[in-house]
């Protein structure tokens, strides 16, 4: 009788793959706990089923701070499997000043003690793992309290990488569908947050704390950093920069700060790019906000909302231009503005390996300034010259009522570009302007390709309801901001109390 040992090796793995009856179809999802268990089991077959459902089991990792000692025996052929870890460090409970019993600080001295020991733990496991870069591994680090979904902020979404609900957060939500002292009942807003709902819970992590003891050496195996906008308190700069430092091989960086909310001081965001390692090749800076919070926080401060969304970015926005030289991928969104980037911009400058280059930038939510959207439009169009590898460029802006994008494209004979948006630029009109022989130039440099001027698409106006909506309408999501990061923001906007 034929055994299973007997059969090729590919019909065996599609024979094994057919036990992982609950495998999702998509294999970069994290496996449930019910689905590790069952992984386990068949691990423990044999070696052949061992080696089969090991890659399985350990490509994805989601770990807490009480994981830690589990994860430091894993052998040297389980680390080799792994691929992408989740470390989730949990924070402590916290009250607001509308329950029983608050506390005034929200984000207590033991939440800091904890991020120090959590990440400065990791990193001193990931020593043990060896010097080279390894298998690009990739570690998002997040931090949260369960508790952050019981107050005011109900509304807030908590989405794995893969748009999986953390399960945690939605049994603390589940809790308390009617909560009159904070606005809510059946499940729905019934009155506007006022600003202490928004500081409860949006507190500083990592100040004036030393994360990385002298004695813990660099994490070499990691090549890839996520900070997504799950983690709801502004984590420092200063802390930042020490993760950064012990990452000597790190090639992507996807970071999704908040925004400071007034009267948080000397967190200096803006920074960042001082910071960032010579081995970087891929940076994906998105600094969120909540428009509701905004509105909130700033009543007294400018009446428009265009002004209350703003931001100083030109420091950040110089030094990030100095240093996309030797980036593969370049997005800067809210925290960078396209103008004083590109003002900054020596076209004796070359970009080798560019392919991909998306900024916000705060002109075009005034339809009034076409003349100096022109000239900035013509100023990207002679920095694009100097980027032979340039496939997408994205100049866009967002928020609540605004949307506007100028979009570049390289096909095999065509270069592409195009004006959408809540307003019309009418960039087909100016065939023989400046910004067309800008973009011609590139295209003749670029293998000698046809420029195209696109049909102006609108949006309309009612439809852009937050930052979120306008990403999506401009069809511009999966280059600036994290998938889950995304549907984040989309799900938290029903729940603002005007819009």
């Amino acid at each position: 009788m034929a055994q299973l040992s007997d059969l090729p090796l590919q019909v065996k793995h599609k024979i094994l793959a057919y036990l992982d009856s609950s495998a999702p179809p998509n294999p970069t999802k994290f496996p449930s706990q019910s689905r590790r268990s069952e992984l386990g089991l068949y691990a423990s077959v044999s070696h052949e089923w061992q080696l089969f459902f090991e890659t399985r089991l350990y490509a994805r990792l989601v770990l807490t701070q009480d994981c830690l000692p589990n994860f430091n025996k894993l052998v040297p052929r389980q680390r080799r499997l792994v691929r992408y870890i989740w470390f989730r460090i949990l924070l402590g409970d916290y009250y607001c000043s509308k329950c029983p019993d608050s506390l005034s600080l929200k984000v207590t001295f033991s939440d800091l003690l904890v991020l120090s020991e959590s990440i400065s733990g990791l990193f001193g496991f990931f020593n043990s793992w060896g010097t080279s870069p390894g298998n690009d591994l990739a570690l998002e680090i997040s931090a949260y309290s369960p508790c952050d979904v019981t107050h005011a902020v109900k509304g807030d979404e908590y989405l794995s990488s893969d748009l999986v609900e953390m399960q945690d957060m939605v049994h603390s939500k589940g809790l308390l569908t009617d909560d009159l002292a904070h606005g809510w009942k059946d499940g729905q807003r019934i009155q506007s947050h006022d600003a202490g709902d928004f500081y409860g819970i949006k507190g500083v992590l990592g100040l004036s704390l030393p994360l990385m003891p002298l004695g813990i050496s660099d994490a070499h195996v990691v090549t890839n950093l996520i900070i997504r906008r799950t983690t709801r308190r502004f984590i420092t700069v200063a802390a930042i920069r020490q993760i950064l430092e012990r990452l000597p091989n790190l090639r992507h960086f996807i970071y999704e700060p908040w925004r400071p909310l007034p009267g948080f001081v000397d967190l200096n965001p803006g920074k960042i790019p001082e910071f960032l390692p010579k081995t970087l090749k891929t940076f994906n800076w998105f600094e969120d906000f909540n428009e509701e919070a905004i509105r909130v926080c700033q009543r007294d401060g400018p009446s428009n909302e265009l002004e209350r969304i703003g931001t100083d970015c030109h420091a950040a926005s110089v030094t990030l231009a100095r240093q996309s030289i030797s980036f593969e991928q370049l997005t800067g969104c809210y925290s960078v503005d396209a103008v004083p980037f590109f003002q900054a911009v020596d076209f004796r400058w070359t970009w080798p390996s560019l392919t991909t280059l998306s900024l916000t930038c705060s002109l075009f939510a005034t339809p009034n300034k076409r003349d100096e959207i022109v000239t900035l439009l013509e100023r990207v169009g002679m920095a694009a010259q100097r980027m032979p590898q340039l496939q997408a460029l994205d100049i866009w802006y967002g928020m609540r009522h605004h949307a506007a994008a100028f979009r570049h494209r390289v096909t095999d004979s065509l270069i592409t570009i195009s004006w959408l948006g809540t307003w019309d630029l009418n960039l087909e009109a100016q065939e023989d302007g400046v910004v067309a022989t800008a973009w011609k130039a590139l295209a003749r440099l670029q293998g000698n390709r046809i420029l195209y001027i696109a049909t102006y698409r609108p949006v309309k106006m009612e439809d852009v309801t937050s930052h979120a909506a306008a990403i999506r309408l401009l069809g511009i999501g999966r280059s600036v901001i994290h998938p889950a990061s995304l549907e984040e923001i989309s799900r938290e906007t029903k729940y603002y109390f005007s819009t």
